[in-house]
């Protein structure tokens, strides 16, 4: 291998990286990013030399500091975390949300790092937010229905024997008033409830 071919596959390996249409972020042992794509800098905002240093914990978002750890556990085990959703800080203060993997790897001088690559899923768990905001809706919805219903049970007995009552001739004036004032409330409920 020549050094010339060398610099030219290294050349094509970091375009491929540079290009990719996922976040791709290489961080070291100590967690600070060495390396992002311009997807990152799209989804982030920030330049590929402002995110340089940075660490990891200073873009997370939903900082519990179980993620960071399991993390650096993962660097330390030089193991591979799957399919990990978590939120990252964007330059303008938004939360993207992210579904990545990392895996840990070994540098050409011997040193240990970290590739996360991952996907912006930040629309999709907003649409997932939305749709279990209608399902809770829809679910109130369904439940004023029932309640709708079984006071329309109530209400048709009340009204039939209400309208009996007045229809027999048998109540006093007072009881006549009182009569109307019942089918008054009860027509006024099952209006409500229509």
């Amino acid at each position: 291998w020549s050094l010339q071919r060398i610099q030219a596959l290294q050349q094509y390996y970091e375009a491929i990286i540079r290009e990719a249409t996922v976040v791709v972020i290489v961080m070291g042992a100590d967690g600070r990013i060495k390396q992002a794509n311009r997807k990152a800098e799209e989804v982030l905002g920030y330049t590929q030399g402002e995110l340089a240093g940075k660490t990891c914990e200073s873009l997370l978002a939903n900082v519990s500091g179980h993620f960071h750890e399991r993390l650096i556990r993962m660097l330390e085990e030089r193991g591979r975390m799957e399919r990990e959703e978590f939120a990252l800080r964007a330059r303008d203060g938004s939360v993207k949300w992210m579904l990545g993997t990392f895996t840990t790897l070994v540098n050409p001088f011997g040193e240990l790092e970290a590739a996360a690559f991952c996907l912006d899923v930040t629309q999709e768990r907003a649409l997932e937010e939305k749709w279990e905001r209608v399902q809770k809706l829809a679910t109130v919805g369904q439940l004023a229905a029932g309640v709708a219903h079984e006071m329309k049970n109530y209400l048709a007995p009340m009204m039939g024997y209400t309208d009996l009552l007045q229809e027999s001739g048998a109540l006093s004036e007072e009881g006549r008033r009182d009569a109307e004032r019942i089918m008054g409330g009860v027509k006024g409920l099952k209006q409500l409830v229509q």
